[in-house]
C-alpha cells in the first residue's frame, strides 16, 4: 500500500476498525446549484442515507417525498442522472479513504501541492471499472496529519466538467473520522476553484457505523 494512503487510512480511523464494520446510516443535506439544473431544489435536503460499507448499495429516505424511499446500486440505475451522481458520490465519500485500499485501485503519490502556508501531499488514484465513481481518475490531497482536504475529478453528469471538492469539519463517529461538510466548485485549468455559488454542498449531521 502507498505510504500516503496508509497515513490517510490511519488518520480516518484505521483499517482494523474499518474491517469490523459492515453498514452506515448518515443524516445529510445535499444542496447547491446542481439541483437548479434539473429544477428540483430541495430534493435531497434532510435525508437519511443507509448503506453497506463494502458494497455499493444505498437507500435514501425520504425520496422523492415523505413516506417514500429510493434504492441505488450501480447495476440498477433507476434514479435520474443527477440523483444517481449524488448517490454514488455520497457512498464513495462515506467509505473513503478505506475504499482506495481495495484490489483493483491504483494509487500513487505525485508531486505535492502548496496551499496557503501548507503543503498538501497528493495521491493520484485510478478507479477500477467495477466501482461506480464520478470519474475513473481522481486526485486526493492530504494535509500533514493525513486528513483529506481536497479532491479533484471530472463530472460526467455535467459533460465532463472539471470539479474541485473541499472536505472539512471533521468529526469522529464510532471510531471513524468523517468530514461533515463538502463543497464542490467548478475547477479552473490552473487548479483554482471558480467563484460563485457552489455546485454541491453536502452537510452531515450524524453518522452511525456498525
Amino acid at each position: 500500500m502507498d505510504d500516503l494512503l496508509a497515513l490517510a487510512i490511519d488518520a480516518h480511523g484505521g483499517m482494523t476498525r474499518w474491517d469490523h464494520l459492515s453498514r452506515f446510516r448518515a443524516a445529510v443535506s445535499i444542496t447547491g446549484t446542481i439541483w437548479d439544473r434539473i429544477e428540483r431544489p430541495g430534493l435531497l435536503t434532510d435525508v437519511v442515507l443507509e448503506g453497506e460499507t463494502h458494497v455499493q448499495r444505498l437507500r435514501i429516505t425520504p425520496f422523492p417525498s415523505a413516506g417514500h424511499y429510493a434504492s441505488w446500486e450501480p447495476t440498477r440505475q433507476t434514479l435520474e442522472t443527477v440523483v444517481s451522481f449524488a448517490s454514488e458520490a455520497s457512498w464513495n465519500n462515506l467509505v473513503s479513504p478505506f475504499l482506495l485500499a481495495r484490489p483493483g485501485f491504483v494509487a500513487r503519490e505525485i508531486e505535492p501541492w502548496p496551499e496557503s502556508r501548507e503543503v498538501w501531499r497528493r495521491l493520484s488514484v485510478s478507479f477500477p471499472e467495477d466501482v461506480a465513481a464520478p470519474s475513473r481518475q481522481q486526485t486526493y490531497y492530504f494535509d500533514g496529519d493525513g486528513y483529506l482536504r481536497r479532491l479533484d475529478y471530472v463530472l460526467d453528469v455535467l459533460g465532463g466538467a472539471p470539479a474541485v471538492e473541499f472536505p472539512s469539519d471533521y468529526r469522529d463517529f464510532d471510531g471513524i473520522t468523517v468530514p461533515t461538510r463538502r463543497i464542490v466548485h467548478e475547477r479552473h485549468p490552473d487548479g483554482s476553484p471558480a467563484l460563485g455559488p457552489p455546485w454541491v454542498v453536502a452537510d452531515v449531521t450524524r453518522v452511525t457505523f456498525r
